[in-house]
């Protein structure tokens, strides 16, 4: 049923947004809704982060063993100090969009170019 909340239990995992303001964002939504369609049991929600607070969050991903991260403004450049690793595409950029666990390492990445190359 469009717009129904994903049920969620204590084996499902975790994603989140961040950002400031984030409350609008549709990633959520969208997420929620691939997760479904793909049968996984994972719910995105999204986390107002003030500025200046990246770090705070990132240690709330490492500590709730988050399933990943999306990043917007104003945070993009902010989490890269907080990340054991970053990609060249993404140090390049300096700039983080999204962030996943990569063999128990939070590795930050920039997927912006590759929308852009495709659109």
């Amino acid at each position: 049923m469009p717009g129904r909340a994903p049920s969620i239990t204590g084996s499902t995992r975790l994603a989140a947004v961040i950002g400031s303001p984030v409350r609008h964002s549709r990633s959520p939504s969208l997420a929620n809704a691939a997760f479904g369609a793909a049968g996984l049991d994972w719910a995105m929600v999204a986390f107002e982060v003030a500025e200046g607070r990246a770090g705070e969050a990132l240690l709330a991903v490492r500590a709730l063993d988050l399933g990943g991260l999306m990043v917007t403004m104003p945070h993009k450049a902010a989490v890269i100090p907080h990340l054991d690793e970053v990609t060249p595409t993404a140090a390049a950029l300096g700039a983080v969009n999204s962030i996943s666990w990569v063999e128990g390492a939070l590795v930050g990445h920039n997927t912006d170019g590759h929308g852009l190359v495709r659109s």
